[in-house]
């Protein structure tokens, strides 16, 4: 259940809906049409992060309407017949965040499923042996998750902080690593991940480094973040980390 207002947020909306509807009432009230007169309303969000969703309404914000938001609260200034637009859309926005599982593979191979996030298939090589090379966790929408080849099971945290710094260790130590956090768009879900990588340099040699980059991907299959590393092409180059030179893929699951 959502805390009552406390008398000082009270005061601060009484303000912003004075000022709101002296900013956008002038505006929006010169035609007769009632559909078009300005209003005023509070929304209270329930489940989501309040800068997420007023980011989400503000293509769908009439052009002399406005969006201010108090902790987890929304103030929205615009015509009523606009209003009725964002009313259903909020909504849909507002649900409790889910619960996924994540698994991550350091050692995919075509066995596993074949195919990237654009749905092309995929070859891989196995070249060495890993530690730990499947991991699966249970998280909440939103949260962090952190894999590691040299740890036996994953970690999850509210923010990325220092799981960051753990990557940079991971890579000085030569320990191929992971962190994503996950957010479900309808039947999909957006991955946005940092993650070592090896990647050939000019001289056949394989150099290592931090990379991130953002997915999107359905629930229930195995999908390539990055594909293996090819094996150097001149015979007298030793590639020291061929543990490290196998595909990476990510599957997410939903939960009851």
């Amino acid at each position: 259940m959502p805390k009552p207002l406390t008398p000082l947020l009270r005061l601060l909306l009484t303000t912003l809906l004075v000022a709101a509807a002296c900013v956008a009432g002038p505006a929006l009230a010169q035609t007769g049409d009632p559909t078009q007169q300005a209003v005023v309303e509070i929304v209270r969000l329930q489940h989501r992060d309040p800068g997420s969703i007023r980011q989400a309404l503000e293509p769908v914000l009439d052009p002399r309407g406005a969006i201010s938001q108090i902790d987890n609260t929304l103030i929205i200034s615009t015509s009523r017949a606009n209003l009725q637009q964002l009313q259903p859309l909020i909504e849909t926005l507002d649900v409790p965040l889910r619960q996924l599982r994540l698994s991550v593979d350091f050692a995919y191979t075509p066995a596993a499923a074949g195919r990237r996030a654009d749905g092309s298939s995929v070859t891989t090589v196995q070249t060495g042996v890993l530690d730990n090379p499947r991991q699966s966790i249970a998280l909440t929408e939103g949260e962090y998750a952190y894999f590691s080849r040299s740890e036996t099971s994953a970690r999850v945290s509210p923010a990325f902080g220092s799981l960051g710094l753990q990557l940079q260790q991971d890579l000085q130590r030569n320990a191929q690593s992971l962190s994503v956090t996950t957010h479900v768009q309808g039947d999909s879900v957006q991955l946005a991940l940092s993650a070592t990588r090896d990647t050939p340099a000019a001289d056949g040699s394989v150099r290592s480094e931090v990379v991130s980059t953002t997915l999107q991907i359905g629930f229930n299959g195995w999908y390539v973040v990055f594909d293996a590393a090819p094996a150097p092409v001149d015979p007298n180059v030793v590639q020291t980390s061929t543990a490290r030179s196998q595909a990476l893929a990510v599957r997410v699951e939903l939960l009851p």
